[in-house]
């Protein structure tokens, strides 16, 4: 009795179970397409907040425009003025010195006479080339004369044998008439034809004696001017050499150089010593050396500003050297403006160079938010299209206020620069209108 009791009561406990699993299936099958439109929905929204164009008002973003500066990247050189024209003055022969007339540092003109070699010889030699010279221009001229008197007679004499020939002529005509009518004999007209064939042999070797003394008077007149010419050429040789024993100053300037004790009267110079020189002291430039490592600085027309003596003297870079010596290489800066009165070249100022060269860059106004910057995270904007472009820019250096941009960039652009707009794979993004 017991045992039916109890299998009474188990086959009720496995009926209710029954039933709640029914209820529980029936509540699964209708909530599982909810869940799933739910599931999908969220699915949605988060695909669509990540694929929504950034707000660039809410994110950390400042525009900037590009801007264009200038640099200056200065350097020190070292060096000494020296003058633009100089010249030297040169002995020209083997000589004594007769006197000296300047002395070391003053100022002479143009042509002034410094110093003068002995020409007691060459003056000699000048006088006796000067003489011969003379004495030849005079039997030239000699010569000249008694040929024009020849010319002068042949032409006479050839003008005399013409017109007898012409009245030899006349004669034979007349006789030719007279012998026709009978009225002088055979023997006359004959007598008359041999006279008139004798006057015209007389003109033509008159005319050709004429024509050999005019040739003989050119081929002379030639070797005269010939030898006259030589002798001219060694008088003014003679010359020369005479007025360069004088030494005289060839530019205005400062007289630099002289050794006074080895200029003295008396004291021989050899061919090819140097005497001294001339400086124009109103134009000098600073011929200049600076280390190596400054070499891709130096310009051609980049300002040098130049310290002598504590004065400040501005010019521009002419000329560099490119040759390295000791680490160094060389430079020639001439001065626009009138240098300062202590700056001379034989005083050996060391001049204190501060050479500028100037360069443009791009530069950006650095946002207060960015501490780091590389070249993904500068934008360029398509102002047009209200775009921003992911365009390539590189960035050489960092300042506390600005960016300096070394490609990439022009002036003008509108950019932006982030922290944020990092994805690799955003090519653009629209800007939101204010």
């Amino acid at each position: 009795m017991n045992a039916g009791k109890e299998n009474q009561q188990l086959g009720s406990t496995d009926s209710q179970l029954t039933r709640r699993d029914l209820i529980h299936r029936q509540v699964r099958k209708s909530l599982a397409p909810t869940a799933v439109i739910l599931i999908f929905v969220t699915a949605l929204l988060v695909t669509l907040h990540f694929l929504k164009p950034p707000d660039l008002r809410r994110s950390s973003l400042e525009t900037a425009i590009v801007e264009l500066e200038t640099r200056s990247e200065s350097y020190l050189a070292f060096g000494e003025l020296q003058s633009l024209s100089d010249a030297w003055m040169i002995s020209p022969a083997d000589s004594n010195i007769v006197a000296v007339y300047f002395r070391p540092g003053q100022q002479v003109s143009a042509g002034d006479l410094i110093l003068q070699l002995d020409d007691e010889e060459l003056s000699d030699q000048f006088r006796r080339a000067e003489i011969a010279l003379l004495d030849t221009i005079r039997a030239e001229s000699q010569a000249r004369q008694d040929l024009d008197l020849l010319l002068l007679q042949a032409e006479t004499d050839l003008n005399v044998a013409t017109a007898e020939a012409k009245l030899a002529a006349i004669e034979l005509d007349a006789s030719q008439d007279l012998n026709e009518r009978g009225v002088i004999s055979e023997l006359q007209m004959e007598r008359t034809k041999a006279r008139a064939t004798t006057a015209d042999e007389v003109v033509n070797s008159t005319r050709e004696s004429l024509r050999q003394l005019r040739s003989m008077a050119t081929t002379r007149e030639s070797e005269g001017n010939e030898l006259v010419s030589r002798r001219q050429a060694i008088v003014d040789e003679l010359n020369r050499k005479l007025q360069s024993l004088a030494i005289r100053a060839p530019i205005s300037g400062t007289l630099d150089g002289l050794d006074e004790e080895r200029l003295r009267q008396g004291l021989p110079l050899d061919a090819g010593d140097r005497i001294g020189r001339v400086v124009d002291t109103t134009k000098l430039f600073a011929s200049l050396k600076a280390n190596a490592r400054n070499r891709s600085l130096a310009k051609i027309g980049a300002i040098a500003s130049v310290d002598i003596l504590g004065q400040k003297a501005v010019g521009r870079i002419v000329s560099i050297d490119p040759t390295i010596v000791d680490q160094r290489f060389g430079i020639r800066v001439e001065f626009d403006d009138e240098l300062p009165s202590v700056a001379y070249p034989s005083l050996r100022v060391d001049a204190r160079i501060t050479i500028e060269a100037e360069a443009e860059m791009a530069v950006v106004s650095r946002p207060s938010y960015v501490t780091n910057v590389g070249p993904s995270q500068i934008y360029v904007i398509d102002e047009d299209a209200k775009l921003v472009r992911r365009i390539p820019v590189v960035v050489s250096e960092i300042f506390e206020d600005k960016i300096v941009c070394q490609s990439g960039c022009m002036e003008g652009d509108i950019v932006v620069i982030s922290l944020e707009l990092q994805e690799p794979t955003l090519t653009e993004f629209r800007l939101i209108d204010e």
